[in-house]
C-alpha cells in the first residue's frame, strides 16, 4: 500500500511539472526590435490586447543618453513567468522579482554597460544621423511571436509601466522595498477609511 501511495504521489508531481511545460500556457514578456515612431523620454506604458498577449507600441529613445537598462512593472498574474531577449545587441539579461502582488522585470547588461562592438550589448542609444534604435515588447505566449493579435497569459488590457536607466546595482531590491511600502500605504489607507 505504501508503494502504491508513493507511485500516486510521484505521478501527481510529475503531472503538475509537465503541465507547466505545456507551450503557450504561461505569461511571457520579451524585448525585441521593431519599426515605429513612439518617442520615450525615460518612461512609457503599454497594454496587452484583449487576448492577454499582443505587442507593445514601437518605442525609440528620444533622449540624448543611452538606455543601459529598462525596468518594467505590472500586476503579477501568477503562475510561471517567462522573460526573453530578442534584441541581444541591446541587453543580455532579463530578471524579475515578485512582491505584494506586483512583478518587476529588469532588462539589463549585468556585466557592465557594454561597448557595442563584437556583439556585446550596448543598450538602446539615442537617435543619430543614421536613424533611431527602436524597441518593443511581445506579450504573446508563443515564443518570439510579434503577432499583434496573439494571445498570452496576462489578461485583457493588462497595463505595463516602463522606466529607463534605473540605478544599478540593487535595482530589484530597491524596487521590492518600494513595492512593499506602496502595499503598506494602501493597507493603511483602507484601515483609515473603514473607521467609523
Amino acid at each position: 500500500m505504501k508503494i502504491f501511495l508513493l507511485l500516486v504521489g510521484v505521478a501527481v508531481f510529475a503531472g503538475s511539472t509537465l503541465a507547466d511545460e505545456v507551450p503557450y500556457s504561461d505569461p511571457r514578456i520579451g524585448l525585441g526590435k521593431g519599426t515605429g515612431s513612439t518617442p520615450t523620454y525615460g518612461t512609457f506604458t503599454f497594454f496587452s490586447n484583449e487576448n492577454g498577449g499582443g505587442v507593445s507600441d514601437v518605442f525609440f529613445n528620444a533622449t540624448e543618453t543611452t538606455y543601459f537598462n529598462l525596468l518594467i512593472t505590472t500586476k503579477d498574474p501568477g503562475g510561471t513567468i517567462n522573460c526573453d531577449i530578442y534584441a541581444p545587441d541591446y541587453f543580455s539579461n532579463c530578471s524579475f522579482t515578485r512582491q505584494n502582488g506586483m512583478i518587476a522585470f529588469l532588462f539589463s547588461n549585468p556585466t557592465g554597460e557594454g561597448e557595442g562592438d563584437g556583439g556585446d550589448p550596448s543598450g538602446i542609444g539615442p537617435c543619430t544621423d543614421f536613424g533611431c534604435p527602436e524597441f518593443q515588447f511581445t506579450l504573446n505566449d508563443a515564443y518570439d511571436s510579434f503577432d499583434p493579435n496573439g494571445s498570452g497569459g496576462w489578461g485583457s488590457y493588462h497595463s505595463f509601466s516602463g522606466v529607463a536607466n534605473t540605478p544599478e546595482p540593487g535595482t530589484l531590491t530597491l524596487l521590492a522595498t518600494l513595492l512593499g511600502l506602496q502595499a503598506a500605504k494602501g493597507k493603511f489607507r483602507r484601515r483609515r477609511s473603514s473607521r467609523p
